[in-house]
C-alpha cells in the first residue's frame, strides 16, 4: 500500500516543536457555521482521515445542547468538563517557511531570483509548509488532567465512534485535541518519488493574492494552498497537538510486511557521530529527518501514519490485560528532541530504547478500563517521595530510610511537594502500579 499525502506530509514535516501537521488545515464543511469560523478547537474529539483533515465527532468542553452535537448527538454517559486554563501565543510561528531535511533554501543576495523562494531537495521524500503571516498557538496549561477524562471514558467513545464510522474502521484510535497552532493562510506540498531524490521548488506570490505562495516541484508532487483573508479569524490548523487514544478491542493485529529505509549503512554511521558531537557541544538536531521510509501493513490501515498511534499499540501488545492505552503528542516530540526518528518507532527494539530512556510505563487498573500510559521518570520520583519511602535527616547527622503510610486524603502541606503539585497529578487518587519494560 502506497502512502497517502497526508502520510508523506506527516511523516517529514512532524515537528519537535509543533506536533502533528495537517495537510488539509481547514475545518470541515458540514461542521455548523461558527464552528468552521473558529476552526478546531481544543476538546475537540475525533479522527485524521486519509486527507489529513480532523473530522470532528464530539467536544469535551461544551454542553449536549450545543449546536456542534445537533448532528451527531454525544456519547453514552456524556458530562461537559472545565476547560482550565489555556495559553495563548500570537506569533509563536514567524511568517516564511518549514520544511523537512533534505529541502535546502538557496539563499544568494544582490542576485537575481526566479522566485521568492528558492529551494533544493537531496531526498526521495520530503514536505513544505509556508505561512505568509505566521501562525498563533493555543494550549491548555496541564493538559495531563484530560488523560483521566478519556480513561474513565475511553469506551463509550470509542462506542459512540463506532456508530459513525463502521466495522470497517476498527483500527481508528480517537484523537483528544489539547492545543493547536492557527493559520491565516498556507501553502503546502509534499512529495514521494523513490527514483528521483534530486531536484527544486521554487514558491511564487500569487499576482492576485500575495497572501498565497504557488508552488512549482520540478518533479511530480501534492501541492495545496489557501487564503481567509485578511478580515477572517485565524481558523486554518497547520499543526495540532493532544492524547491519542486506542482501545485494544478495536486492534485488528495489523503485520508490518515491509519497512523500506533510503539511509545507508555508511549515512547511519555519520548521522551517530555528528548526533555524539551535537550531544556532547549541547545542540540537538533530532528532529530532521534522516530517511525516506516505506511502510507496508497487512490488513491496510485507515488512518494516516501517527507516531502515538504506533507508541499506543507497543504498549497494548506489552500490557495484554490493558483495555486502553494514551499517549499524548508530546511524549514522541521530547523523544524526537533526543534522536527518535520515524524509521525507529517501526524497530520494536529502537522504540523500547526511547521509551525506557524517557519514561515509565504505567498501568492504571481501576474501573473497567484498565489503561497503559506513559509516565516521566521525574513524575514518577515525585510520586513515590509523596506515597512511598521519604528521606528524613536526623538532628545527629544520620540519614534513615523511613517506611511511612500517608492517607491518600491528606491535603495538609508537606515539605517534599507542595500542594498544587499534588493537585496537578492527583496524587489523592488510588496509585497506578508502575511496570517498567
Amino acid at each position: 500500500m502506497r502512502d497517502s499525502f497526508q502520510d508523506v506530509y506527516a511523516k517529514h514535516l512532524q515537528h519537535a516543536d509543533y506536533g502533528y501537521p495537517l495537510r488539509m488545515p481547514e475545518p470541515m464543511s458540514t461542521l455548523p457555521q461558527n464552528y468552521q469560523d473558529d476552526g478546531l478547537q481544543i476538546g475537540d474529539v475525533g479522527t485524521i482521515d486519509s486527507r489529513g483533515q480532523f473530522d470532528v465527532l464530539f467536544n469535551i468542553f461544551k454542553r449536549s445542547d450545543n449546536p456542534l452535537h445537533d448532528s451527531r448527538g454525544v456519547p453514552k454517559n456524556f458530562q461537559p468538563v472545565q476547560l482550565g486554563d489555556v495559553k495563548y501565543s500570537d506569533n509563536p510561528i514567524s511568517p516564511g517557511p518549514i520544511h523537512s531535511h533534505g529541502i535546502q533554501r538557496i539563499l544568494q543576495p544582490g542576485k537575481p531570483r526566479p522566485a521568492d523562494y528558492e529551494f533544493d531537495t537531496s531526498t526521495a521524500a520530503g514536505a513544505i509548509l509556508i505561512l505568509p503571516q505566521g501562525a498563533v498557538s493555543l494550549e491548555l496549561s496541564l493538559p495531563d488532567r484530560l488523560r483521566e477524562v478519556a480513561r474513565k471514558s475511553a469506551l463509550d467513545w470509542f462506542e459512540f465512534a463506532k456508530k459513525h464510522y463502521g466495522v470497517e474502521h476498527l483500527d481508528r484510535s480517537l484523537y483528544l485535541v489539547t492545543g493547536f497552532y492557527k493559520a491565516r493562510s498556507w501553502s503546502l506540498g509534499s512529495f514521494n518519488n523513490p527514483t528521483d531524490a534530486t531536484g527544486k521548488i521554487l514558491a511564487r506570490r500569487d499576482d492576485t493574492n500575495h497572501n498565497i505562495y504557488l508552488l512549482e516541484f520540478t518533479f511530480p508532487a501534492d501541492c495545496r494552498h489557501r487564503d481567509c483573508g485578511d478580515d477572517s479569524g485565524s481558523n486554518q490548523t497547520v499543526f495540532i497537538t493532544g492524547f491519542k487514544i486506542t482501545v485494544s478491542s478495536w486492534l485488528p493485529d495489523p503485520v508490518v510486511l515491509r519497512v523500506t529505509e533510503s539511509e545507508t549503512t555508511w549515512s547511519i554511521l555519520v548521522r551517530l557521530l555528528k548526533a555524539c558531537l551535537n550531544r556532547l557541544r549541547g545542540f540537538s538536531d533530532a528532529h530532521k529527518q534522516r530517511a525516506a521510509i516505506s511502510v507496508e501493513h497487512s490488513p491496510q490501515l485507515s488512518q494516516p501514519f501517527h507516531p502515538s498511534d504506533i507508541i499506543n499499540r507497543f504498549l497494548l501488545s506489552k500490557n495484554r490485560n490493558a483495555k486502553v492505552a494514551i499517549t499524548h503528542d508530546s511524549q514522541w516530540m521530547d523523544m524526537m528532541k533526543e534522536g527518535l526518528r520515524h524509521e525507529d518507532l517501526l524497530h520494536e527494539d529502537r522504540l523500547e530504547t526511547f521509551l525506557t530512556r524517557c519514561y515509565t510505563i504505567s498501568v492504571d487498573s481501576e474501573g473497567e478500563n484498565s489503561t497503559v500510559f506513559l509516565q516521566g521518570k521525574m513524575f514518577v520520583l515525585l510520586f513515590h517521595m509523596r506515597l512511598g519511602t521519604l528521606m528524613t535527616v536526623y538532628s545527629d547527622d544520620t540519614m534513615d530510610s523511613v517506611s511511612s503510610t500517608v492517607d491518600p486524603q491528606d491535603t495538609s502541606a508537606e515539605p517534599e511537594m507542595s500542594e498544587p503539585l499534588a493537585s496537578e497529578f492527583e496524587v489523592s487518587s488510588p496509585p497506578t502500579f508502575e511496570l517498567k519494560i
